[in-house]
């Protein structure tokens, strides 16, 4: 009961934008919990209350966490299709922690280590906040069902076009973040606005999410090409509506789609159903 008490009253050793490559590099090495934000979540006054309205996009934790958010910038795989969100971080370096904290420091010396705090607080956080895209999901909610309900109330529009081109620095700082990951020899691929799909990727990543993969990759595409060439390409809201998911573009005779539309468009079973028997 302590330990619990203990993570409920530590407040986070930084914060800093996702393209703030100086403070991402201080912490090599460096066993923390980080918490990803949205525009909106980041704007809260009160976002560090368990109890704020408007959730963290994602909580992780890490042993090197300099190395742990560059690969979420630049190329993970668990986090590549919504990383257009990620906003802003806030980070809790266990070692700084212990400095300050008492209690965490008795919890150091009664054997846990950081990297164990670290796992501790993780499950503690993302338990509590019930962030949009971890892999979780409570008897109420479904993961499927918490993600459609950020896209049903807009929030898909806090991605990062919208606010890209307003900050002078951020295309620097992506460069630099960017020399970085190739520097700890790291994957990279190049951080744009968004993260777009060929039609072709985009259908063979809704069949990849099925457990029976009959055939039925070029009836989809096909489908999905009409839709977008009429430009109908539309989800179903959690409030039953139809909303248009107008991200996409038409380049060199190809179709392609934000990749976050993969997070929220299922296909029906009576339309795969329909298609299947084509």
């Amino acid at each position: 009961m302590d330990r619990m008490r203990v993570l409920q009253h530590i407040d986070p050793t930084d914060s800093f934008p996702v393209w703030d490559y100086r403070s991402i590099g201080k912490y090599e090495e460096k066993a923390a919990v980080y918490v990803f934000w949205d525009e909106k979540g980041y704007e809260q006054e009160n976002r560090h209350d368990l109890y704020a309205e408007h959730s963290p996009v994602y909580i992780g934790k890490t042993n090197n966490l300099t190395k742990r958010i560059i690969q979420h910038l630049t190329h993970d795989d668990c986090t590549e299709n919504f990383s257009t969100y990620f906003y802003h971080i806030d980070v809790y370096v266990f070692e700084n922690l212990s400095k300050n904290h008492s209690l965490i420091q008795a919890m150091k010396e009664d054997k846990l280590r950081y990297e164990n705090l670290a796992d501790l607080y993780e499950v503690y956080l993302i338990t509590r906040r019930f962030p949009w895209f971890n892999d979780t999901h409570n008897f109420y909610v479904t993961k499927y069902k918490t993600r459609l309900m950020y896209f049903s109330n807009d929030y898909h529009n806090l991605r990062r076009s919208n606010w890209f081109e307003s900050e002078a620095k951020i295309e620097y700082g992506f460069k630099q973040i960017e020399k970085m990951a190739k520097e700890l020899s790291l994957p990279v691929q190049t951080i744009t606005q968004e993260r777009w799909l060929r039609l072709e990727d985009f259908v063979d990543g809704l069949i990849s999410r099925r457990k029976n993969k009959f055939p039925l990759r070029d009836n989809l595409i096909k489908y999905l090409q009409n839709k977008v060439d009429r430009n109908t390409f539309k989800i179903k809201t959690m409030k039953g509506e139809d909303k248009l998911f107008s991200y996409h573009k038409k380049e060199s005779n190809h179709y392609y789609i934000a990749s976050d539309a993969l997070l929220y468009y299922r296909p029906s079973e009576q339309l795969i159903s329909r298609l299947s028997k084509n």
